[in-house]
Order: structure tokens, then sequence, then C-alpha cells
């Protein structure tokens, strides 16, 4: 933090689509994280399909990392339909998870969610015509409401916003531009913007 000169190292990796059959180890990975890093922060993604037995995979992956874990999960983790089980198995692991809510550690605080697709700016898809077009913008509005009501909760020095899908293009740049409306939503922007976050 600025006041005290204190130096904090955070860690940030996504879209790691852990599966063990494919015979790839991120322990080593970790292992370095753990060594430089005061926290690891996870942005989503770390199974390939969701599945509770690859997120325990994954989850064994960590056995090294005594370091503060926060995370989001994404959109392969909501694959199997079991999001809420995947939850718990990373909580029992003793990572944070964030899902429009909010946690300090050692004075910096993260607000986070999943997020949502939806597009950009002018191109964001409207609320117009059919219903399934109505609930879908609707789940991009809901993540943005769950991004304010946990960063309006948050009093840390130091605020970091955690999300797996993109709140600007920038990040998604060097993606095909025709799948850029499925990869973030300027709706997330909203909070961020209006409320403040640090990272």
């Amino acid at each position: 933090m600025a006041e005290t000169g204190r130096q904090v190292r955070i860690a940030a990796v996504g879209d790691l689509h852990y599966d063990e059959g494919r015979g790839t180890s991120l322990r080593d990975m970790f292992a370095a994280i753990n060594k430089r890093a005061d926290m690891l922060v996870l942005c989503g993604d770390m199974t390939t399909h969701g599945k509770p037995e690859q997120m325990r995979a994954f989850v064994e992956e960590l056995a090294g990392v005594e370091i503060p874990i926060v995370a989001v999960l994404g959109n392969h983790d909501h694959e199997a339909g079991v999001p809420d089980d995947l939850t718990e198995i990373l909580k029992g692991r003793g990572v944070h998870v964030l899902d429009g809510d909010y946690i300090e550690i050692d004075g910096v605080g993260f607000a986070g969610t999943k997020g949502f697709p939806g597009g950009f700016g002018r191109s964001a898809l409207a609320p117009f015509g059919e219903l399934l077009i109505k609930e879908f913008v609707q789940a991009a509005l809901d993540e943005a409401l769950k991004l304010e009501n946990g960063m309006r909760s948050l009093h840390a020095d130091i605020r970091i916003v955690l999300l797996h899908y993109s709140p600007i293009f920038e990040t998604i740049v060097g993606e095909p531009e025709s799948i850029w409306p499925f990869l973030g939503s300027s709706r997330l922007l909203g909070p961020i913007e209006t409320i403040g976050a640090d990272i």
C-alpha cells in the first residue's frame, strides 16, 4: 500500500481449462507463483467442462500453494451445470470464490463475479425483440449489478475487480473480432467506472 510503501505481488491466471486426462501438470507453475507472489487470483475457466472430477483434479494441482487464493468461475466451469458443486470443492481447499461478493485480505479488497457476454459500447446487444434476447441481456445486467453490490461493500485501501468475462474490448484484442460480443460486455464497466477500482 502507498502509505506504508508495502508492495503486494498478485499473480493472476485464467482460462487454464484443466483436464487431468490431457496429462498436463500445473504444479510447477503454481509452485513458482507461490514463491514469487503474495496472492493468487484465478480468473475462471479452471476446468474444461465444469465437471466436479475436473475441479477436484485441479485443486490437487494447487497442493503447493500456501498464499491466499481468490477466484471466480468461468463459462467452462458452468458447462456441466453444477457450479455450486465446483464452488464447494474450491472452498474446501480454502479458495475464496466470489460471485457478486467481496473479500479483504491483508488490506487488499477483491470484488468479483463471472460476468457475461453481450458486446461492447454501441455494439452491445439491446433488450429488444424476442424474450430470449431480453433474458440474455438481463443476465448481463444481473452480473453487472452483482459486481456493483460487491464493490459497494468493499472498503479496502486497494480495490481489485475480478471477472472472467471482459468489461472492455481492449483486453480481447487478438481474438477474432467476430466473437468479441461473446467474450465480454461493457455493461460490466459501469460499476467499475462509477465506484472505482485500482486493478
